[in-house]
């Protein structure tokens, strides 16, 4: 195998590695995007039971 044949596959490697990390990379800023969707969901609950429970208590 000659110098330029390794430096192509090197090449080649890392062109692949590249397209891998920013797969990783969406797969990251997606979690990351779900996570804070699923936390402002909870909260808009936790918020919406607090109302709850004091709209209740005002009716006593």
């Amino acid at each position: 195998m000659t110098r330029k044949e390794i430096i192509a596959i090197l090449e080649a490697n890392c062109k692949e590695l590249d397209v891998k990390k920013l797969q990783f990379e969406r797969m990251i800023d997606a979690l990351k995007l779900e996570e804070a969707a699923a936390e402002a969901a909870s909260a808009g609950v936790d918020a919406t039971m607090v109302d709850d429970a004091s709209d209740e208590e005002a009716d006593l």
